[in-house]
């Protein structure tokens, strides 16, 4: 088709181009609030297990306040419902998630937030950190010490002090054996805030 054979387009009218402009406009408008609609959802909709993992693909520095103390460091692991804290004095484990078994059967489990607070000390620059394959849960960590045979300090909510010795878990409770006592002391896995390797 030649040049001359293109047929001209008819010309928009004034009105017709302004309605077209408005609702281009309108579209504009409607997609920006969908896609903060589904911002907003998605940040709703984000766990404390979610948070944390991030900030540890970050290398963040975080504080976790629980049972009275403060355990600060980057992350080196985070579990379903426990992470795990660099601190300088050596790696501590701290509940996020309370899991309490529902009737007979122990499969069953409802999980309820652990009273801990964790606050964001320094955003890092650069770092972070994927890491290696760990026990997934707080109950296959404690499982994991016993068998170490490995020294443990334990916090609980419901004590002032901490607990030393070796542990032996049970079905909803641990016994923390000390060296130079007899019988030892029953904890419910429930109310143990973290557990840590004893120094000594």
């Amino acid at each position: 088709m030649s040049p001359a054979e293109v047929p001209e387009l008819p010309e928009v009218p004034p009105d017709l181009a302004a309605t077209a402009a408005a609702m281009r406009e309108q579209w504009r408008a409607d997609e920006e609030d969908l896609g903060r609609d589904a911002a907003e959802a998605w940040a709703h909709g984000r766990t404390l297990v979610d948070e944390l993992v991030d900030h540890m693909h970050r290398g963040d520095t975080l504080a976790f306040d629980a049972a009275g103390r403060v355990f600060a460091g980057p992350l080196a692991y985070v579990g379903s419902d426990y992470a795990t804290v660099t601190t300088a004095g050596g790696p501590v484990d701290v509940r996020t998630m309370i899991a309490i078994p529902l009737g007979r059967r122990r499969s069953r489990r409802l999980g309820i937030p652990a009273p801990v607070v964790v606050r964001t000390l320094e955003r890092a620059r650069s770092g972070g950190l994927r890491p290696d394959p760990a026990s997934p849960s707080f109950r296959a960590r404690l499982y994991e010490l016993e068998m170490d045979a490995t020294r443990v300090v334990i916090g609980s909510t419901l004590l002032p002090d901490e607990l030393q010795g070796t542990l032996t878990v049970r079905a909803d409770h641990v016994r923390v054996t000390d060296r130079d006592r007899d019988g030892g002391t029953l904890v419910p896995i429930a109310w143990i805030a973290y557990v840590r390797r004893a120094s000594d």
